[in-house]
């Protein structure tokens, strides 16, 4: 190679190399404007494209969360959250019933799976059963309403916008069931949803109900 080639060649190479640079900088400005786009709306669209991966329960907050009480065969917490017409409905209006709890999110595909099973469990209406679903998710309520109106469900919903129930029912992932006997003690206690949860929860439901139903003769 002659120097009148090597002369021509260097800022050829430089050119390709800057050339390059621009493309890896353009690109990373895009990948990282998606991402924003993709962040917002308190993550949702990333938090549902994760959850349609990862089948297991979907983590709603930090694990580092301080102790409480809350455990099976102890007393269940006091509840009282709005519904999505912003009336307060309180655990303690259900006494001598047997309380379903469900804790869910929009962007948790297992929630939705399983949500489907308690429309059909909540149409069926076993004699001594309360269905409560709580939505646990700091968004504006009309979209949750919204939601729940596309989805067609009809069992209660409550809205935990401030995420209490994080704290009184260590709720850091969901989807999460919960079994309050007529006592108003935890009897069932399950995160998650998968094949052969709907028969677990069936097995749960009939060794309480039935001691409901003596308890309203």
């Amino acid at each position: 190679m002659t120097n009148q080639d090597a002369k021509s060649t260097g800022p050829t190479r430089m050119k390709a190399g800057w050339h390059g640079c621009g493309l890896v900088t353009i690109v990373l400005a895009m990948t990282t404007c998606l991402l924003l786009v993709l962040c917002g709306a308190n993550g949702s669209l990333l938090l549902a494209f994760a959850s349609q991966i990862a089948r297991g329960p979907q983590l709603t907050s930090s694990p580092d969360l301080p102790a409480t009480s809350f455990a099976v065969d102890q007393p269940a917490p006091p509840l009282s959250l709005p519904n999505l017409e912003s009336q307060l409905v309180a655990l303690s209006a259900h006494p001598g019933e047997v309380v379903l709890l469900v804790f869910w999110t929009t962007w948790c595909a297992p929630c939705l799976e399983e949500l489907e099973h308690i429309q059909s469990l909540y149409d069926s209406g076993p004699p001594g059963l309360v269905v409560i679903t709580v939505c646990q998710e700091a968004r504006d309520t009309d979209y949750v309403r919204a939601f729940v109106r596309e989805h067609g469900w009809s069992f209660p919903v409550l809205h935990d916008r401030e995420l209490i129930t994080v704290h009184a029912y260590q709720v850091r992932a969901v989807p999460r069931t919960v079994l309050i006997d007529s006592e108003g003690m935890v009897r069932y206690n399950h995160v998650g949803y998968g094949p052969g949860d709907d028969a677990q929860l069936r097995v749960a439901l009939d060794a309480l109900l039935p001691a409901a139903r003596r308890g309203g003769d």
